[in-house]
């Protein structure tokens, strides 16, 4: 399924909103791409709810901007780099 496909299914929108609005009213909430919280990206940054596409990664979960568009970036240019020591653990 293609990203843009992906974007337009109802249910995946349905997912987006809620975790969105639920990370940004949780200043604890952790990226998964890189464990880190909101405050500690550069400032403008923003939640967005990343796939079950990378290695490791189970259902959908929060992802600062900044980290999945650096992951897609990675994909595009060929240079997907695995490191299971970044996943967050939310539990």
């Amino acid at each position: 399924m293609s990203d843009s496909i992906k974007h337009a299914d109802p249910t995946f929108k349905r997912i987006r909103d809620a975790m969105n609005r639920q990370s940004n009213l949780n200043p604890a909430t952790r990226c998964r791409r890189c464990g880190g919280t909101k405050a500690e990206h550069p400032p403008g940054d923003i939640w967005t709810t990343g796939h079950p596409d990378a290695p490791g990664d189970i259902g959908y979960a929060p992802e600062m901007r900044s980290c999945n568009s650096r992951l897609a970036a990675d994909r595009t240019n060929g240079t997907v780099r695995f490191d299971p020591t970044m996943l967050a653990s939310n539990g």
